[in-house]
């Protein structure tokens, strides 16, 4: 089969409330051209993009978060408390905007 090519194009964003009518946005995307001959091999290509984009997003909301002043606890963020305020917001699922 001859070699062919896919632009794949993956975003993960998350709004989180971190204080009373104040949100922050956290967004990060990746656009690649990847070739295959496959379908199992442009979709193990894609799910090593998805891991990277999760690996690269949890660090982007770490190091946004720490320079905001905002401080994001447990694996899925289920809480958030502001360092500055020092009041503890509890964040529902419904509060997280598209994944």
């Amino acid at each position: 089969m001859a070699e062919r090519v896919s632009k794949i194009t993956k975003t993960v964003r998350r709004t989180l409330n971190v204080a009373p009518y104040e949100n922050l946005d956290v967004s990060v995307s990746f656009e690649e051209e990847v070739t295959w001959e496959n379908l199992k091999e442009r979709q193990e290509k894609s799910n090593n993009m998805t891991k990277l984009l999760l690996k690269d997003y949890n660090k982007t909301l770490r190091d946004v978060c720490q320079n905001m002043g905002v401080q994001v606890k447990g694996t899925n963020a289920e809480s958030v408390e502001s360092v500055n305020v020092g009041e503890k917001q509890e964040v529902s699922e419904k509060e997280f905007d598209g994944v």
